[in-house]
């Protein structure tokens, strides 16, 4: 069986200014399971931003999932916990799995999800020992979960916004000696991350297909995989920021605003760009200040999705008439006459000055 698995696309409500790049992103997810042939579509948790979300797009989201070639299991998540009663209807290929008890079977794998609630770990884990308890060790059984991995905590950001609560906090051990092959998880957006609890166990977090905040950056990815072989990370057509930081040398031969245009050509033009330009630039060289570079590639990111703009560069042209560093360019020009020689000295002394400015 081959099997993609997503989580967090946190779907919005229509009119909200994230709606249809989410939606595109969940477009581009099944798209990518139908071009790659899976049998299997899993979603661990999260399909919603909210349970308001959940209830306003399950029409329209219905007919999305008809499109697929394939069924989809959906477990909720902490966004969307409770948009999945038993009543509600996503479509012919979707089940959702509302208990841990209740697995399903589809073509000789037993997937298994564990919803998310509110639990300490020490209720999280009693579960999934009386669950194992019941799983049929002859085949093969996949798990999904939404929550956060102990292992790498700390990092918050890596989770969105969810700020420092513990949700559904797992550890790699308690999966050890449990019957699962893979924990196939959500909650976790950065990116693809992939980690073993024994040879042929493996924990996976898929990432945010889309980008939610600018902190999930880079092209977004899903995973796929064939039971008994290790996961993937497979590159989605979705929404994505890309940072494109630019640092400004005063010793650059090329005009600072040309530098900028360059960058900007090479940026993927399906990126939405966080920019940042900074570092020092000679304006009396080139006949330019900071406002008016500033003015410049502000035009020139009209042409492109700039999602954030930072400026942190300086005009060297105040420093270069300092009264020390002069004194200093004239020192060196009575002491030595070898031009390269005086050039590297003088660029030491002036990035020295620069730092300590």
């Amino acid at each position: 069986m081959k099997i993609l698995h997503t989580s967090d696309f946190h779907l919005t409500e229509e009119g909200n200014s994230h709606f249809k790049e989410r939606w595109k992103g969940l477009r581009a997810v099944i798209k990518a399971g139908i071009s790659s042939k899976v049998n299997l579509m899993v979603i661990s948790g999260d399909l919603f931003d909210s349970n308001r979300a959940g209830d306003s797009l399950r029409t329209a989201i219905r007919s999305e999932f008809e499109k697929a070639s394939f069924p989809i299991v959906i477990i909720p998540g902490n966004h969307d916990a409770e948009s999945y009663s038993e009543s509600v209807f996503f479509g012919e290929n979707v089940t959702v799995i509302n208990s841990l008890f209740k697995p399903v079977q589809l073509d000789g794998v037993s997937v298994w999800g564990f919803p998310y609630r509110e639990l300490t770990a020490e209720k999280i884990l009693l579960n999934l020992h009386r669950a194992a308890g019941m799983v049929n060790k002859n085949i093969p059984s996949i798990l999904l979960l939404h929550g956060e991995l102990l292992d790498i905590s700390g990092v918050w950001e890596n989770y969105g916004n969810e700020g420092v609560s513990r949700y559904f906090p797992v550890k790699l051990s308690y999966f050890k000696d449990l019957p699962w092959g893979y924990v196939l998880a959500g909650h976790f957006h950065t990116n693809f991350d992939i980690k073993r609890y024994r040879d042929n166990g493996y924990f996976v977090y898929s990432g945010s297909p889309v980008s939610i905040t600018e902190k999930e950056v880079g092209v977004r990815k899903v995973n796929i995989f064939e039971i008994g072989k290790a996961p993937s990370a497979f590159p989605v057509e979705s929404f994505y920021y890309e940072d494109l930081s630019i640092k400004l040398d005063p010793m650059e031969v090329k005009e600072p605003l040309k530098l900028v245009k360059e960058k900007l050509l090479k940026a993927d033009p399906n990126a939405a760009l966080l920019v940042k330009v900074e570092g020092y630039f000679n304006g009396r060289k080139y006949n330019i200040n900071e406002k008016k570079l500033a003015g410049s590639i502000t035009e020139l990111l009209k042409e492109k999705a700039c999602r954030k703009k930072v400026f942190e560069f300086r005009d060297i042209g105040e420093i270069l008439e300092d009264e020390t560093y002069r004194e200093f360019v004239d020192r060196l020009n009575e002491i030595s006459k070898d031009d390269e020689e005086k050039s590297e000295i003088e660029n030491l002394m002036l990035r020295a000055m620069m730092e300590a400015d």
